[in-house]
């Protein structure tokens, strides 16, 4: 089982047209998750870009000493506000971090934070086909080990996309 086949996530998405471009995808946060009221969702992207700064620093530092709580905190947090701004593909990239980490937390017999939704006794729904479509938390642990970097750094790049200077 490959880590690509335990972690992908299954993330609402955007329809197929509002991906194909940065407007595409503001235009259908601020239609589904704004009310309209773009000058909202302007004034939330503002603030979520600066503290992408600082989740870039704690995520480093997490990574680079394998802190999965912290990993798996921060990429919770992440998921729920790229969703929320339209950027479904750095939440499937949070999504999957989330997962990784959350299953290296329960191989080694800790409790996954209450604030994230990731619950390590049930079932992880995942968008693939065979044994790994339910795969759970536990066995996502034993590939997520080396997966963990790579999946933040792909994390990292993603919102460092969103957030250029």
């Amino acid at each position: 089982m490959t880590t690509a086949e335990v972690v992908l996530p299954c993330l609402p998405c955007l329809p197929v047209s509002a991906v194909s471009s940065p407007w595409a995808a503001r235009d259908w946060a601020i239609a589904h998750h704004f009310d309209g009221h773009a000058e909202m969702y302007d004034s939330i992207r503002a603030a979520s870009l600066m503290q992408f700064r600082s989740d870039i620093v704690n995520g480093d530092a997490a990574c680079s000493g394998l802190d999965r709580a912290a990993l798996c905190r921060l990429a919770h947090s992440l998921k729920g506000v790229l969703l929320l701004l339209g950027a479904t593909v750095a939440a499937r990239h949070a999504r999957s971090l989330e997962v990784a980490a959350a299953g290296e937390l329960a191989e080694a017999g800790a409790e996954v934070d209450a604030d994230t939704d990731v619950d390590v006794d049930v079932d992880v729904d995942v968008d693939v086909d065979g044994p790994a479509a339910h795969a759970r938390p536990a066995e996502i642990g034993a590939v997520a080990t080396h997966a963990l970097p790579p999946l933040w750094h792909a994390l990292r790049s993603a919102v460092l996309a969103l957030a250029p200077g």
